[in-house]
């Protein structure tokens, strides 16, 4: 018997192993499994869009910025840093837009003479002093909190979606419900209604705020004298500040108008544009215009549309932009602006060209069609150039399905 009990510590440890190697196989399947889920993971991570000095765009997962590098994984998840001043933009954040401002949302849009824009409402005022100052809109931004601004700050204030205006004028101007539009000198505003000064009118005229849908002051537009840094937010807000840092999905920005700091989620936030002492962009669409032929088709009028994204041409058009002081190069994806109404069989009408000027020197010209759909457009701007033209011609076909859109037309501009 003694000869078995001896060995029964070995039948027993036979046992066990076969145990111990099927848990030890599992924990190792189980730490891939992870590690494998977690590389998936990582890999469907929404992209952004980085934007360099160059005007060239990677898509990189956003990590940090800092107060000298931006740091980002690349496309094959390695990780990666920029100096910031080799960083003009970061968009489409982790793959997310604006969301359009729609009337049922019972909210507004303030701009200020700067660009800088608000989403909110009329801020009811408790304070009594504060409410002596007819001078100062009171706003409230969600995002942001109570806002105060003074009148000759304010370009718009648009109580139903609509577009920005691109005319100039001399008096301020009330749109009304019913399309009616007052021009005069707006004297205060504030939750409820607003006083407006007519012309050839003693007595100031007070309209119900329920019954404005647009207001547009002339004050001029105003250039921040010093490089500043733009956010933009998934609501629409634009705001401009001094200094902007991401750490851990939170966005830090000092030196705005309105607070010494804001504090906020990373998931609000769709674009920053980060400004450097050496260069930072502007929309091409926040420049002046002027039509100089066309936008007209078949005795209908086509004109052009422009939103802070984009440029969309109906052929034939020629139309010209002033460039900004300093601009150095121009960009924008230019693409076929079909429709999903376009019945499938027209889409091959499509034939137009696509010539751009810059002054009076052709720098780009191509013809697009249903095999030549898109392009990426980068020119460079010679120094000290005023304008740039954009001219479609209609092709073969005429002007037929021949629509333009350029997504993201940016100029970038050299600090001096």
């Amino acid at each position: 018997m003694e000869p078995l009990m001896n060995n029964a510590p070995r039948n027993n440890d036979r046992c066990l192993k076969p145990m111990a190697k099927w848990g030890m196989r599992n924990i190792a399947c189980l730490c891939c499994l992870l590690f494998i889920q977690g590389a998936l993971a990582q890999n469907q991570q929404p992209l952004t869009l980085l934007v360099d000095h160059n005007l060239k765009y990677h898509a990189v997962g956003l990590e940090s910025v800092t107060e000298s590098v931006v740091g980002f994984f690349d496309r094959q998840w390695s990780y990666q840093e920029l100096p910031r001043n080799q960083v003009l933009q970061l968009r489409n954040i982790e793959d997310r837009s604006v969301e359009p401002l729609s009337a049922s949302a019972q909210k507004a849009m303030l701009t200020l003479t700067d660009g800088q824009r608000f989403v909110g409402t009329m801020q009811l005022i408790e304070n009594q002093e504060n409410r002596k100052d007819p001078s100062v809109v009171h706003w409230y931004s969600p995002m942001l909190g109570p806002i105060a601004v003074p009148l000759d700050r304010v370009k718009t204030i648009a109580f139903i979606p609509s577009l920005r205006s691109q005319t100039s004028q001399k008096d301020d101007r009330v749109r009304l419900v019913n399309g009616d539009e007052l021009s005069g000198f707006l004297l205060k505003i504030n939750h409820q209604a607003l006083e407006l000064e007519l012309a050839n009118q003693t007595a100031a005229t007070k309209i119900d705020l329920d019954q404005v849908t647009f207001i547009e002051l002339a004050n001029p537009r105003v250039e921040n004298t010093s490089p500043m840094q733009h956010i933009y937010f998934v609501d629409g807000t634009i705001l401009h500040c001094q200094e902007v840092l991401l750490n851990r999905q939170m966005l830090f920005v000092t030196g705005t108008h309105w607070q010494s700091h804001h504090k906020i989620p990373m998931r609000e936030i769709v674009r920053i544009d980060l400004a450097s002492r050496k260069h930072h962009i502007t929309s091409l669409t926040h420049e002046p215009y002027e039509i100089l032929s066309g936008a007209q088709a078949f005795g209908v009028n086509l004109p052009p549309h422009l939103s802070d994204d984009a440029i969309q041409l109906h052929a034939p058009l020629s139309i010209r932009f002033n460039l900004p002081k300093g601009a150095t190069r121009f960009t924008a994806n230019a693409q076929i602006n079909w429709q999903d109404t376009d019945p499938p069989r027209a889409r091959s009408w499509t034939d137009f060209v696509l010539k751009i000027f810059i002054d009076d020197k052709l720098t780009y010209d191509q013809q697009f069609n249903s095999q030549f759909q898109q392009q990426r457009l980068n020119l460079l701007i010679p120094n000290h150039s005023k304008h740039i033209t954009l001219k479609l011609f209609a092709g073969l076909n005429g002007p037929v399905m021949d629509r333009l859109r350029l997504m993201e037309p940016v100029v970038l501009i050299e600090n001096k």
